[in-house]
């Protein structure tokens, strides 16, 4: 059975509607979309962390893990030039504090923590997102 838990991460991909709406390039939706699906089916799978999901997305999990990690992988190699012509080091540490918390989180075995923390990360990624796009 999908938990609360395994919802609540889920739906702190809701972030990801700014730089949706806001960007106008439609290869920079596809990214963020495709970015957005992929942790939303990762997170309702997620077996980490003492999470009992649903049999059959649990059987599911490894293949979303991999889907939610190359997306995150791909919209950073394809935004990092971006990045590196307009961006900021203010952005560049805001998104390090999301890194921090998304390691911490993956260190935690509380699963409250480990909920703070990824948000926090979900947070700085779209954000950051944002103000690169």
């Amino acid at each position: 059975m999908v938990t609360g838990t395994h919802l609540y991460l889920a739906l702190t991909n809701i972030f990801g509607i700014i730089p949706l709406v806001t960007t106008t390039d439609f290869y920079d939706k596809c990214l963020v979309s495709s970015v957005v699906v992929a942790s939303v089916a990762m997170h309702l799978s997620e077996t980490k962390h003492y999470l009992k999901p649903h049999p059959y997305l649990a059987s599911k999990a490894d293949w979303f893990l991999n889907m939610d990690r190359g997306a995150a992988l791909v919209s950073m190699l394809l935004l990092f030039p971006r990045w590196w012509k307009y961006g900021t080091w203010a952005q560049a540490m805001f998104f390090a504090t999301g890194l921090t918390a998304s390691g911490l989180g993956e260190l935690s075995t509380h699963v409250p923590t480990y909920c703070a923390l990824h948000t926090w990360w979900h947070f700085v990624s779209y954000m950051t997102l944002y103000m690169i796009m």
